[in-house]
C-alpha cells in the first residue's frame, strides 16, 4: 500500500517485500519486453554475440544492509562469489587480488574416540562372515528358479496353444505362492536364524528387546524376505 502512499500500517519489513513484490510482478515482466526488443532490432547477427540489453535491478532487490553483509560472506565462504564481486554489487571499485574464488576452510572438530569405536564392532565382523553365506543361498535359490521355469517354459510353449498358455501362467502363481516360498525358508531361513543367533545379544542391545520379541522379529524377516523375492519374481515375468 506504500506505493499509493498509504502509509497507515506501514513497517520497514512490509514496505521492502512490497517494493520487492513491486519490482518482481510489475516492472521485471515490462522491462523484460524491452530487453527482448532492444536487442532483436538494435544489433546485427555479429554483435548479438557480443553486446545484449539486460535491465540491472539488483539494487532494486537488494535487502537491508545486515542481511545483504550475511549473504555476501556465504558467497565467500561457500567460493561462488569474489571480494570484487560483492564490491561490484555495493557499486565499490575492485581492489587487487579480489579476484579469486576460494572457499574457506572448516576445521572439523578433533573428536576422540573411544577403543569400541575405533576397533570393528563383534556385529561388523559377524555381518562380514555370514555374507558368503547368505550369497551362497541366493545364488541356490535363482539358481533353482530359473532351471525350474526354464523346464516347464519349454514343455508349455512346445503345444503352442491358449491351452498352454493357461497351464503355463497357473503354474507360475501355484509356484510363487506355495513352491518357490517354502524353497527360500529352506534355504534362508537357517543361515538368517544363525546369523541372528550369533548376534543375538547385540542385536537385542541396539533395539532394547527381549529374546521373544526378538524371535518374531526374525520370523517376520524371513518373511518378508521371502514374500518379497517370490513377489518380485513375478511381477517381472
Amino acid at each position: 500500500m506504500n506505493l499509493v502512499q498509504d502509509h497507515e500500517r506501514s513497517t520497514y519489513s512490509n514496505v521492502t517485500e512490497q517494493n520487492r513484490s513491486f519490482v518482481v510482478h510489475t516492472l521485471q515482466p515490462w522491462l523484460k519486453r524491452v530487453e527482448q526488443v532492444c536487442n532483436r532490432i538494435l544489433f546485427t547477427e555479429k554483435e548479438k554475440k557480443k553486446y545484449f540489453v539486460e535491465h540491472k535491478l539488483d539494487s532494486l532487490l537488494k535487502g537491508d544492509q545486515k542481511t545483504r553483509y550475511e549473504c555476501y560472506q556465504i558467497g565467500i565462504d561457500k567460493g561462488f562469489l569474489s571480494k570484487n564481486d560483492v564490491r561490484g554489487y555495493e557499486n565499490l571499485t575492485p581492489v587487487p587480488g579480489g579476484d579469486e574464488y576460494q572457499a574457506a576452510q572448516v576445521q572439523e572438530p578433533v573428536r576422540q574416540l573411544t577403543r569400541s569405536q575405533e576397533e570393528p564392532t563383534k556385529r561388523d565382523k559377524v555381518i562380514q562372515n555370514f555374507k558368503p553365506l547368505i550369497k551362497d543361498a541366493a545364488r541356490v535359490i535363482l539358481g533353482y528358479e530359473c532351471g525350474l521355469l526354464k523346464k516347464e517354459l519349454g514343455k508349455h510353449q512346445e503345444s503352442r496353444s491358449q491351452r498352454g498358455n493357461v497351464e503355463f501362467k497357473t503354474f507360475l502363481q501355484d509356484f510363487y505362492a506355495n513352491v518357490l516360498p517354502e524353497q527360500l525358508k529352506a534355504k534362508y531361513g537357517p543361515v538368517l536364524r544363525s546369523f541372528a543367533d550369533t548376534i543375538k545379544d547385540q542385536s537385542e542391545l541396539e533395539m532394547g528387546v527381549t529374546g521373544t520379541d526378538l524371535e518374531e522379529y526374525i520370523q517376520e524377516h524371513i518373511d518378508h524376505v521371502v514374500g518379497g523375492h517370490s513377489q518380485n519374481s513375478l511381477n517381472q515375468l
